[in-house]
């Protein structure tokens, strides 16, 4: 898990991206430290939301919305910049 938790850590500074979308919990739990310390970059969301703990079942919609939001004002921010 180490190996390719370096993997992915170099693919992201390589491309730079502006939000890394972390699916489900074993993504979640590896980049725990990162989502601490830059909640600006990484964000979790659940993989499913059936046969999942009764908490993520109410919390996970709510955090498919921020993704929403958060992938809007990029796209929207994105445009600003184009024009």
């Amino acid at each position: 898990m180490k190996k390719c938790k370096e993997l992915l850590m170099d693919e992201i500074h390589l491309l730079n991206p502006q939000l890394v979308i972390l699916v489900g919990s074993e993504p979640r739990d590896a980049f725990s430290h990162e989502l601490r310390l830059h909640p600006e970059k990484y964000m979790s969301v659940p993989f499913s939301l059936k046969g999942v703990p009764k908490k993520t079942q109410i919390e996970g919609p709510l955090l498919y919305k921020q993704l929403r939001e958060r992938l809007y004002h990029l796209l929207d921010k994105e445009k600003g910049q184009v024009l």
